[in-house]
Parts: C-alpha cells; structure tokens; sequence
C-alpha cells in the first residue's frame, strides 16, 4: 500500500458543508486566517497550486486540517484521505486521523488544508513495516519487497521479483581457485537446511540437513 507525501508548496481551502469537507470557491477573508497565513495561501492559490491539482481522485495522500478562529489556531489534526468529485465539486475524504483529535465542525466552518510528512512515531504499530520514500510511505504486506518499477519505488510481490530477475541480464559465475569458510566455535541457533560451517571446535566442515548438523 501506499500513501503519497506532498510537497510543502501547495494548500487548498476547505468549507465543512452538506455534512462534509468541500474544496470550492471558499472566501479567503472568511476564513479567519492571520495575515502572514492568508498572504502564503493567497500567494500559492494565484500560482494555481491547489491539492486538487496535485493528487489523484482516490490517492491516499497525507494532510493536516487546521481551522482557525480570530487569527489563531483552534484545532487541527493530522490525517490520510483521498479526494473524490461529487459534480463540480471536490471533496476531501478523512480515511484515518494519525495525529490529533477528531474534529467536529459545524457548518461553513473553514479549514486550511496543507501537506503532512509523517513523523518518525508514525512508524510504530499497524504502520511498523512502513518505509518512507522521496514521495510516499509504502506498508509492505507479507511476501512483498522494495523494488524500482517504471521509475518509481514500489512494493512488489514474489511473482514480479522473479519476472525482475528472470528478465534481468547476468554475469557468468565468478571461478575460484579456493574458498574459505570462516572459522566459528557456536553453531547457528536457527539454521537453515544447507547451512556449512567450519567448526573450529572439533576442525571439521559441517552441514545442517533440516535435523543433524553432519560431518563433510
């Protein structure tokens, strides 16, 4: 799975109505924005860099909501959704808070919407195996793997691993006039079958068969 991270020079508004976060022609002057604030959105609106123009319909994408009252913050959370298009209008979809506490908006409330990079707390629990990339966070799922498909880092499962190696273009074998096994006085706790040593308590090669360790 994966969840897209945008970069920070990009916003959009949003206006809580019909029971729902829209993205439209929301009123900047309304919006209860300090100076500074209202300066930087209007600026990134001019330059036509809205979320809406950035993220796919459907794309997981991580975002802060934040709503401001009388110039400063009055609540925010951090979140991963989606916008989906109902007609005319887009619509910012909450899939999971992350950060924060869930909002309970009142009508024509108005919120900044704004990029989110994941903190490294993130990283933890049901996300653990979740690695950040330079434009998203992928969660591998059992038997995936980290790999580089049509220029992008993606998860792959076995069968495109293999499809990757099967296409790929190798070199012969390297010969070797000896080979050395390094000396080890423990066996591993968990060997696997085929696994050779060179046990230097008794100098002998051994191999593990998937129940004995056996003599060479």
């Amino acid at each position: 799975m994966r969840i897209r991270t945008i970069k920070n020079n990009v916003c959009c508004l949003s206006e809580f109505k019909n029971d729902r976060y829209e993205i439209s022609d929301v009123c900047l002057d309304e919006c209860g924005f300090d100076h500074e604030v209202a300066r930087y959105v209007q600026q990134l609106s001019e330059a036509g860099k809205c979320l809406s123009t950035v993220v796919d319909l459907q794309e997981k994408f991580f975002f802060s909501l934040s709503r401001f009252f009388k110039g400063r913050f009055e609540e925010r959370c951090d979140c991963i959704g989606f916008l989906s298009k109902d007609q005319d209008v887009f619509v910012l979809n909450i899939e999971k808070i992350i950060n924060g506490n869930k909002l309970y908006p009142e009508y024509h409330h108005r919120f900044l919407v704004t990029p989110l990079i994941p903190d490294k707390l993130f990283f933890t629990g049901e996300f653990s195996r979740s690695i950040l990339t330079s434009d998203g966070v992928i969660t591998l799922e059992q038997n995936q793997f980290i790999g580089v498909r049509d220029g992008l880092i993606e998860e792959l499962d076995v069968q495109e691993v293999l499809e990757i190696i099967s296409n790929g273009e190798t070199e012969t074998s390297p010969l070797f006039s000896s080979l050395r096994l390094k000396p080890v006085s423990k066996r591993p706790a968990r060997p696997r079958t085929g696994t050779i040593i060179y046990n230097k308590n008794n100098n002998k090669i051994e191999a593990y068969n998937g129940k004995d360790w056996t003599e060479l």
